[in-house]
Formats: structure tokens, sequence, C-alpha cells
């Protein structure tokens, strides 16, 4: 299964290589996890995917968008249900704190396309956290 995930990566969209992930905020994602990711953050964890779909553009959503692909990283391994409950509630606090950013520094730009995201994944975060920290374990 893994195997065609990761086939289905496709391949940089620069030259016919391989695609590089890199580590970015201290985040390395892993092919799994780039791929379930957005499209339009795999130019924050990859050498070779650039250009129009891959990236947020600060000139339609503002400086601050360096932090939501790795608040979704965050979200995204805080989601996981075999993580320690106190692991999961540090994420998604700093996942969270990515998202609030983000949105700060979106209020100059009512069109970005990434907005709607945004505030689903913010409020994902809030509701899941509130239910982690009801929880027995």
């Amino acid at each position: 299964m893994i195997a065609l995930l990761v086939a289905a990566l496709p391949m940089s969209s620069s030259s016919a290589g391989p695609v590089v992930i890199k580590k970015y905020m201290n985040l390395t994602p892993s092919q799994t996890e780039l791929l379930r990711l957005p499209k339009f953050c795999w130019h924050t964890f990859t050498a070779s995917h650039r250009g129009a779909g891959y990236n947020i553009p600060k000139q339609s959503c503002g400086p601050g968008m360096n932090h939501y692909c790795p608040g979704l990283l965050r979200k995204l391994r805080a989601d996981d249900p075999l993580r320690k409950k106190s692991d999961r509630i540090q994420l998604y606090k700093q996942a969270l704190a990515d998202v609030n950013y983000t949105l700060r520094w979106m209020k100059d730009y009512p069109s970005c396309f990434i907005r709607k995201h945004a505030l689903t994944t913010q409020a994902q975060i809030k509701g899941s956290l509130q239910f982690l920290r009801m929880s027995p374990r």
C-alpha cells in the first residue's frame, strides 16, 4: 500500500529525478506524510516541487504563510491515535499556534485561496484538543 502511495507522488516538477524531501522548521515528513498534505505544501518540504500549485504565494495570502504547512504536518502527526496523549496534545498546540499565526498574517488578504482551509483546520484542531483534554487516556 505504501509503495502505491509513494508511486503516486509526482516526479520533480523541474526535472525527471526523484523527489527529495527536505527538513523545514525542524520537521521532515515521511513520503506518506507528504502525500497526505495538500499539494500547496509540497514546496515547503521538497527541493523539487516549485511553481504554481505547489506553494502559497505571499502576494496572494500574506507573508506569514511559511507556518501553515508545518502546522498541517504537526496536526497530521497529532491525529495519530497510537501516539501518547501528552504528545498529541503538544503537537496540536504547536499546530494551532502555526495556524493562528498564518490566519493573523492573512487578515489583510481576504481573497486568499487557503482561508477556508485554514479556518477549517483551526476548528478541527480546537475540537481535537478539547476532546483529548476531556478523555481519560
